[in-house]
């Protein structure tokens, strides 16, 4: 806060300088209820403490006569309270001057007259410890001003000096002299300016903190006088400001600056010292910057009065004035506010850079406030700095404070929401058939969501929005793909919500190429499998036929060759692979064995069957069965073909698309192969294991 416009001072009275951002249109006088503990008084003196928000007073001439107590006013509640002090003190006195001196948080206490006559001594009061403190002695000694009374003073800030004007002295005449009292050093000035007021006393003065000056007005010199003058702090000069017509001339009246060049004076008396009769209540303002009077006329105000004290709260945009006497002698203590001074606001603090709504992951957010210099309070950091993630999701706001060009604060308040980033979607793969693929999926909090297929890693479909958990896709190849992505649609700072992907397949009639062979005598009959045969001319029967397959829902087949023999004994001589089936049985080894096949009729055959293996010139096969172990199945980066109990073979591995397409082809020697997932998407596959001349082993491969 600018400290100048704490600043004011005057015989009487001081004036306050606090915080406002008010616009006012009308102005008008309200009184103001109190406790009334103060003691009636006037020309008793008064300041603003800002480290509390209240006025203080001190002294004045009471109904029990001059006192050197001290009260406060605390301006939220308007409740007088006396102020305990200890030590030394101000003899009891009216007419002191009193500044506050903000930057030390004390009050300044300068002549007056009271218990022990008139006085030039300078007094502190700590508000802080309680305690006062003689900052210069009353002295009728030279290189001070004399002891005096009705006198006005204002603090210098720049200088740190108390400059003083005038007053009636010791000496027995009013002065018309000018002083600074020093106080780094405690000590004190004769100024000489030249020109300079005439001499008077009861005089009134303001301080005009942001011109560096202090404007005087009235007085008595013989009898009420009406001029005015400004002196300027840095030249160390007065300056007669000359209207063309001015108020009745007055003294003990209270004059405030209010800013914008303009100076408000009330009441006051304008016949002299001592009479009642010319008591005032009239009210008026003075324009520094075009050098003119006008008389305000507001009803309702305050009783006629002198020796009151006036002060100015700039920041509310209000006048205080409070104590005096009225035309009748009778000493006051009732409190009315001057409001609605007509006054331009500040600037309106402003933040700026502000969302509704940040992700939690965000980076920090830097915010500005207009006007600059103010500071960030709240969830922001003092310069205007917002981490989401160390403040957390949930709601939050934030402040800005500013203060403008008179010294008073204002604030802007915010608010905004942090959230977090939604969770994903929960998907899986639901009923499926030759046709068909029903995707499920499930959110804890989401309603609505947008889903969108991809069939065979083909371009992706139209997204769709639904608020259903499920979507069944139709229309289908067996062992066709379909890739979903389903994302909830209640997005928020944190973006879309992430999406789950999952890839789903349709079942595959695999067609099994199974090869069996069947004999039968000429003209007769046999049963087999529940089916009747009939042996015709000797010679080859082809057959197929369908059958069910319990882990499939469709067909698969089945080739038959039927071999008409003689109905005679007979062999037969064959040869294949070690591993294979033939007539239903696993060989491994060379082998024979003899069947009888029974006709319907009683006709018997036999055959005497010979079966050898076949051996490579490189290798040759143990006599054991191959025995291939694949794990893990399903498997989601890589999968081990592990083939035992062969010595050296040449292998060759077949991957197949659901759909029958040769995906890959991969030749080994090692009776160990590490298949790894590549380029396969997700979902069901088929292999095949062979060796040079036979199909060792096939089955189903699950990739997740």
């Amino acid at each position: 806060m600018n400290s100048r416009y704490h600043y004011y001072f005057s015989l009487i009275f001081c004036t306050l300088l606090l915080i406002s951002s008010h616009y006012v249109i009308a102005q008008k006088w309200t009184p103001v209820p109190t406790n009334n503990s103060l003691p009636a008084r006037n020309n008793a003196a008064a300041i603003y403490n800002s480290s509390d928000h209240s006025i203080v007073v001190f002294g004045g001439f009471t109904n029990d006569g001059f006192v050197n107590d001290l009260w406060k006013l605390d301006l939220a509640t308007y409740t007088w309270t006396e102020i305990s002090t200890s030590g030394s003190k101000p003899f009891p006195r009216h007419t002191p001057n009193a500044i506050y001196d903000e930057a030390n948080n004390r009050m300044i206490v300068y002549s007056g007259q009271g218990t022990e006559g008139l006085a030039n001594d300078i007094w502190s009061f700590d508000f802080d410890n309680g305690t006062w403190q003689e900052l210069s002695s009353n002295s009728d000694g030279g290189g001070q001003p004399s002891k005096r009374y009705g006198t006005v003073a204002a603090l210098d800030v720049n200088t740190n000096q108390l400059i003083v004007f005038a007053g009636f002295a010791s000496v027995g005449s009013r002065q018309d002299d000018t002083w600074a009292f020093d106080l780094d050093d405690n000590s004190w000035t004769d100024l000489q300016p030249s020109p300079h007021p005439v001499q008077r006393c009861l005089h009134r003065s303001s301080l005009i903190d942001d011109q560096g000056k202090m404007i005087m007005y009235g007085g008595q010199s013989g009898g009420p006088l009406e001029d005015i003058w400004s002196f300027d702090f840095n030249a160390g000069t007065w300056t007669e400001l000359t209207p063309n017509s001015s108020p009745p001339g007055r003294l003990w009246s209270s004059v405030n600056y209010i800013g914008e060049d303009r100076l408000i004076v009330f009441g006051g008396n304008g016949a002299g010292q001592g009479s009642s009769s010319g008591v005032l209540d009239d009210l008026w303002e003075f324009s520094l910057s075009d050098n003119s009077w006008t008389q305000l006329n507001i009803d309702n105000g305050p009783s006629a009065r002198d020796g009151h004290c006036g002060i100015f709260l700039p920041c509310q945009q209000q006048i205080l004035v409070f104590a005096g006497s009225n035309s009748s002698g009778t000493l006051l203590n009732d409190l009315w506010i001057l409001e609605d001074l007509g006054l331009q606001n500040g600037t309106a603090p402003m933040i700026s850079g502000l969302q509704n709504e940040y992700c939690i992951s965000n980076d920090a957010v830097q915010l500005a406030g207009n006007p600059v210099g103010g500071t960030f309070s709240g969830a922001a950091s003092p310069t205007g700095m917002i981490m989401p993630a160390q403040l957390g999701a949930g709601n939050h706001s934030i402040r800005y404070t500013a203060t403008d060009d008179r010294g008073c604060s204002t604030t802007a308040e915010a608010a905004f929401t942090i959230v977090e980033t939604l969770p994903q979607p929960t998907i899986s793969c639901g009923d499926t058939d030759l046709s068909l693929i029903t995707f499920d999926w499930s959110h804890p909090s989401a309603t609505q969501f947008t889903y969108q297929i991809t069939r065979n890693l083909m371009a992706p479909e139209p997204s769709v929005s639904t608020n259903q958990l499920s979507f069944t896709q139709t229309d289908l190849l067996q062992g066709e793909t379909v890739e979903i992505m389903v994302r909830p649609e209640a997005a928020n700072a944190c973006g879309a919500a992430p999406s789950d992907v999952i890839f789903c397949s349709t079942e595959t009639c695999f067609t099994t190429l199974i090869s069996d062979t069947l004999y039968i005598c000429e003209g007769e009959r046999i049963v087999r499998d529940g089916q009747i045969y009939e042996g015709g001319a000797p010679g080859t029967e082809t057959m197929l036929y369908s059958s069910l397959d319990r882990f499939l829902p469709c067909d698969s087949t089945e080739t038959l060759a039927i071999i008409t023999l003689e109905k005679k004994e007979s062999s037969i001589d064959t040869t294949i692979n070690a591993g294979e089936r033939y007539r239903n049985v696993t060989i491994t080894a060379d082998t024979s064995w003899t069947e009888v096949f029974s006709a319907i009729n009683g006709c018997d055959s036999t055959v005497l069957i010979s079966v050898d293996v076949l051996t490579t010139s490189l290798d040759e096969f143990s006599a054991q069965e191959h025995f291939l172990q694949v794990y893990p199945n399903p498997f989601s980066n890589e999968t081990v073909f592990e083939i035992q109990a062969v010595r050296k073979p040449d292998f060759v591995l077949e991957v197949f698309h659901p759909n029958g397409s040769l995906l890959r082809s991969i030749n080994f020697t090692e009776q160990r192969l590490v298949l790894d997932r590549k380029d396969l998407v997700a979902g069901m596959y088929f292999y095949r294991l062979k060796d040079k001349s036979s199909v060792i082993e096939q089955g189903k491969l699950i990739v997740q």
